[in-house]
């Protein structure tokens, strides 16, 4: 009724209470089936939908759970300080220089392969015999003939697609006697099967240095160089890796067949010279049979990274490069794994990215 207008209008709240309703809303809690809910908290699921979808996107797009710098710094310092309060560093040093060929615990018995024996603590990733097990490549490097290297490379390391002089590289295979592996040895991107030691990414090989280098730790400014070769190499390669034929022309029987020397010669003076053409068919052990426009898209992000003391798994330095848009869910589980203390946020992966060492090295 009209005369009632009035007393309304005398009723009715400031307006300014109606500009802090909605604060009011997103922070007061109302009782629901015996339950607190805050007002606020839909906006809350909602962002951290959002935030798992940025997430998923980024692994979509390549941008991998990577560390910051500084929690790198901290872990290769963290790393040097762990060898020396364990008393390895002497033995590691003197295996890097080539003063002795093995370290053995104090009560084990010399390794008939070996006369030059440091005794001490076994450093982590050296086998029983007090030998890394990527050492047996100076087998292939210190052979007397061809066809001596060739068989044992035949042998031992069937995955082997690239070498020069400063370093080689090949495909993650069964180096551990790990069971669930390929027929040709390589490692298995299945994380049901292969479990933590399936590929990273289905695109994923090692580059190994040469001369012994035992971590990312133990590196000094001198290998700088070293380590720029074996990224720039190591890209190359990876992407050769996805463009190359699985099956070799000589016949299918021989599907994923190691790499015979001229073979790997070729192939490694076209890659380190950047000649080789993607459009003519190649063979490579573990190759991807994509074409070369797919093969480019898939490798066009690149992760160069190390495994930092005491989260290695070989005493033998060795460079992980490896097509971060492929990830593969074993590569994604290995790398959110935490390492040792240093787990901060989302910069928890247990890869060293090669630009936070060479960094690390530079400052030193």
């Amino acid at each position: 009724p009209q005369h009632l207008n009035p007393l309304r209008s005398r009723l009715s709240p400031p307006s300014f209470l109606f500009s802090l309703l909605p604060a009011f809303q997103s922070t007061c809690t109302i009782l629901r089936g015996g339950r607190v809910r805050s007002m606020g908290s839909a906006a809350s699921r909602q962002a951290q939908k959002d935030g798992s979808k940025e997430k998923d996107n980024a692994i979509i797009q390549g941008r991998v759970p990577l560390p910051r710098y500084q929690d790198s710094k901290a872990l290769l310092e963290y790393a040097v300080r762990k060898m020396k309060e364990e008393n390895i560093i002497e033995g590691v040093l003197k295996w890097q220089e080539k003063e002795v060929d093995a370290i053995i615990p104090p009560e084990a018995e010399e390794p008939p392969s070996s006369t030059r024996c440091f005794r001490g603590k076994l450093p982590q990733g050296f086998s029983k015999t007090g030998l890394p097990v990527f050492q047996q490549l100076e087998r292939i490097w210190n052979a007397s003939s061809e066809e001596e290297a060739e068989r044992v490379q035949m042998e031992e390391f069937k995955s082997l697609i690239y070498e020069d002089e400063h370093c080689v590289g090949l495909v993650p295979s069964n180096f551990r006697e790990n069971k669930n592996i390929s027929p040709n040895g390589i490692n298995l991107s299945s994380f049901h099967k292969a479990k933590d030691r399936g590929l990273t990414s289905r695109y994923h090989l090692l580059m190994l240095p040469k001369a012994r280098r035992y971590n990312a730790c133990t590196l000094s400014k001198q290998d700088l160089e070293l380590l720029k070769h074996m990224d720039t190499v190591g890209r190359r390669l990876l992407l050769a890796l996805a463009a190359a034929d699985s099956f070799p022309a000589d016949g299918e029987s021989n599907l994923d067949r190691p790499l015979t020397r001229a073979e790997l010669k070729e192939i490694s003076d076209k890659v380190k010279n950047n000649q080789l053409d993607l459009g003519t068919p190649f063979y490579l052990p573990g190759g991807g049979d994509l074409c070369p426009e797919a093969a480019e898209a898939q490798c066009s992000q690149v992760v160069t990274a190390f495994q930092v003391y005491p989260n290695h798994s070989v005493g033998w330095l060795h460079l992980h490069v490896f097509a971060s848009i492929g990830l593969t869910r074993a590569g994604l589980n290995y790398l959110t794994k935490s390492p040792v203390g240093f787990a901060k946020g989302e910069a928890d992966g247990t890869m060293t990215p090669l630009e936070h060492v060479c960094t690390w090295l530079k400052s030193k």
